[in-house]
């Protein structure tokens, strides 16, 4: 078991995203919770980013900035640097839903066994589209994972790590290898508000359609489990085909009707 007040490392990783960071620090400093440690994992940004973690020096305990192979290899070089209890990683442009989050997470972390998952707020441009879990009860894990800024991942299983050889699916591979070897609990309180819009997320071009479906592949196959390639080709053909005819905006409101209706099916 963990201290009453248990220490939450806050890691976030940026790259020439200035205002993102700055909402982060923001969201962090009016925390009511103050046993954190917040790292700060930058990639070598060319904008104000530097000029910000000096800024926001009283509160950014820890900070690296040089060029990394990726965000799971930036992500790895945060878990080596974090020392409290549990860890969450909030990157640029996340922030916390109010700023009570911490203070009433912390009733929650106690055993150092157990990975615990809260509720995500999932927006785009600022609105709202649903929330993850969006019925305040624990998610089907063999069929959705908890959205990984909502993870608080005890230090325990910090060695794990992310395969720096993914560079879209690796946060995907990393909460199923927890999943398989440890017990996740949830916790019914809005942790982040997620904003759609990354890597992982979004398919602009060919090129990120062919890694994602490569990487896809690859997860099902370093978990042991049969990769349908065909079914994972067609998956995400069709988000491309829905992506290209809707705006943005539509097509993350239409995936948001259908996350509701997942969840009661």
């Amino acid at each position: 078991m963990t201290s009453v007040r248990p220490k939450i490392s806050i890691i976030t990783v940026t790259l020439n995203n200035s205002t993102g960071l700055q909402r982060v620090i923001d969201s962090i400093r009016a925390q009511t919770y103050k046993n954190i440690e917040l790292i700060v994992v930058d990639g070598g940004s060319s904008d104000s980013t530097n000029e910000i973690i000096k800024k926001n020096g009283d509160i950014i305990k820890k900070s690296i900035s040089e060029k990394d192979k990726g965000i799971f290899d930036a992500m790895n070089k945060g878990l080596s640097m974090a020392s409290g209890d549990w860890i969450l990683f909030l990157n640029a442009g996340d922030v916390f839903c109010d700023n009570f989050v911490l203070e009433r997470a912390s009733s929650w972390l106690k055993d150092r066994e157990v990975n615990y998952y809260g509720v995500a707020e999932i927006a785009y441009e600022g609105q709202v589209l649903y929330r993850k879990p969006g019925a305040n009860k624990p998610l089907r894990l063999e069929k959705s994972l908890p959205i990984h800024q909502a993870v608080f991942v005890s230090k325990k299983y910090a060695y794990m790590g992310y395969d720096e050889s993914f560079k879209i699916c690796g946060d995907t591979l990393y909460l199923q290898n927890l999943i398989k070897i440890s017990e996740f609990v949830f916790i019914p309180l809005d942790v982040v508000r997620f904003e759609l819009g990354g890597i992982s997320s979004w398919y602009e071009d060919v090129r990120h359609f062919r890694r994602h479906v490569k990487e896809r592949v690859k997860v099902s196959r370093l978990l042991g489990r049969r990769a349908n390639v065909l079914y994972i080709y067609v998956q995400l053909l069709i988000k491309l085909f829905l992506m290209r005819l809707f705006s943005k905006k539509n097509y993350f409101k239409l995936m948001s009707y259908v996350a509701k209706i997942r969840e009661v099916v």
